[in-house]
């Protein structure tokens, strides 16, 4: 493409990321319409109660770039656009610094107008207002390419990389930062891996963890890294009763003995798709876990997690969430539970944009006020196959507790019922209360009907409804209604 049309196609990108739509159907949301494939990666909560996200967009030539963005708890937004005419950019992982400047790691390299090569390392490091105070660039080993990280700053400000790059295997590497961005250790090794996730230790001083799968381990390991980047393994084994961890791993504290750990596990098998639910599960740090877990997620369906799926500032109110993008009803919607410390659900939303609007997740980031911020990327009926557009939603715990019917979104369900198409069983996911379920036949004939028991799953024979279509109400103890369509079949 002639750099002249780029040029253009760079300015109409950074006109396009000022136009700001609050959508009518959320409380809180911020959608950018930016005409190319745009989303949000990571996100934060600064020192001042800001969320700062980071995120990439690629024109209709495959230039890609890096954003900023900063959102005040008013909404208010600042972005900024790191662009590159005759190289690529991504923007990965990043911190929030003790004197909150925001650090951030990512890849550069040779614009190919189609497949990207970055084989250098970049770092970044931006104050409270944006303003760019250092930008370091490393060139990878010959070989290298495209590194994906996660960061941790130490107490003593060093910060830590952990991830993997290309090098016709997808390998382990780590390296070690002081706070200026000046790289103090590296160590490539070649051991085929992929991180879905890091934890630092408690102490915040003596290393961290990650999570991932490597060559020669079944299944999901722990990696334990020290401050020399010297690291050892430990397999993290399922269990008969929620699957095999798959991917798509983290982990949080919730005290200094015992974290929370979050992966999405292989389910049941249909045909040749595999089902992939979010398992939350409390583990000490010899990985020894307790017989305490939920499995929460869009049942039925292949899940979509990401890095950092669950977050919370008080213990009372923990979120986590996962996206479905193929889902059977045709829509990408997401999902969002909330819970306590005790692994008790006190409520779940659905979030879908309807026949209008996809939503795929990217990330969630607790706030001081007891919400989250939840972002990612969205699509359009009827725009172009490559127009994804960031979107930014804030959700509070009355959102997830309230029921459906007041909340903003009208497409908001406190219900996840499957499968669907079904046989001989319904199963039906909620935290509402006091539920009676009734099914209704093509002729209007109510033909069952089903009390609720106190729990978060219910399941419910139909084996005695003949094949056809029905309607079904869900009531629950308070009068609020949810109707829906079930298809039972042969």
């Amino acid at each position: 493409m002639p750099l002249a049309l780029r040029f253009l196609l760079t300015l109409l990108f950074f006109a396009m990321f000022t136009n700001i739509l609050l959508a009518q159907d959320f409380e809180y949301e911020l959608f950018y319409d930016t005409e190319f494939n745009t989303g949000i990666g990571y996100s934060l909560e600064d020192h001042q109660q800001n969320i700062i996200f980071t995120g990439g967009t690629f024109d209709t030539a495959y230039h890609y770039s890096g954003f900023l963005l900063k959102l005040s708890p008013s909404f208010d937004t600042t972005v900024i656009v790191i662009e590159n005419d005759t190289a690529d950019i991504f923007l990965k992982d990043f911190v929030i610094t003790h004197d909150n400047n925001y650090f951030v790691i990512g890849s550069i390299g040779r614009d190919t107008g189609y497949y990207y090569q970055s084989d250098h390392i970049v770092i970044y490091i931006f104050d409270e207002n944006l303003n760019m105070i250092t930008e370091k660039v490393y060139q990878m080993p010959e070989g290298n390419s495209y590194p994906k990280f996660f960061l941790w700053q130490a107490e003593n400000g060093n910060v830590y990389a952990v991830g993997q790059r290309d090098t016709g295997y997808t390998e382990l590497m780590f390296l070690k930062f002081d706070q200026n961005g000046n790289l103090l250790l590296g160590n490539y090794t070649n051991v085929w891996t992929h991180i879905y996730g890091i934890l630092p230790k408690y102490d915040n001083i003596s290393g961290l963890y990650a999570f991932g799968l490597l060559y020669g381990v079944n299944g999901m390991s722990r990696m334990e890294i020290d401050t020399n980047l010297n690291y050892s393994v430990l397999p993290m084994e399922g269990d008969e009763a929620y699957g095999s961890f798959f991917h798509d791993a983290t982990g949080k504290w919730l005290n200094d003995t015992m974290f929370l750990f979050s992966s999405l596990v292989q389910t049941d098998t249909i045909g040749s798709d595999q089902y992939e639910d979010n398992i939350l599960l409390k583990v000490n740090e010899n990985l020894e876990s307790t017989d305490e877990y939920i499995t929460v997620g869009l049942p039925g369906t292949r899940d979509y997690g990401f890095p950092y799926n669950m977050d919370w500032k008080n213990p009372d109110q923990m979120y986590v969430a996962t996206f479905d993008a193929y889902a059977p009803t045709g829509q990408y919607r997401y999902f969002v539970a909330l819970f306590n410390e005790n692994l008790d659900v006190l409520g779940t939303k659905t979030i879908s944009g309807g026949e209008e609007i996809d939503y795929t997740l990217g990330e969630i980031c607790a706030t001081s006020d007891g919400g989250i911020i939840c972002s990612g990327r969205s699509h359009a009926t009827g725009s172009e196959d490559y127009d994804w557009d960031p979107f930014i939603h804030k959700i509070t715990a009355e959102n997830i507790v309230q029921v459906a019917e007041k909340t903003a979104n009208p497409y908001d369900s406190d219900y996840l019922v499957y499968p669907n198409p079904g046989k001989d069983i319904i199963n039906v996911q909620t935290a509402r209360k006091g539920v009676v379920m009734e099914f209704y036949n093509d002729k209007g004939q109510l033909v069952m009907e089903r009390q609720f028991c106190a729990g978060y799953l219910n399941t419910i024979d139909t084996e005695k409804l003949p094949p056809g279509k029905y309607i079904f109400e869900l009531t629950d103890g308070e009068g609020f209604s949810e109707t829906g369509k079930w298809l039972k079949i042969d």
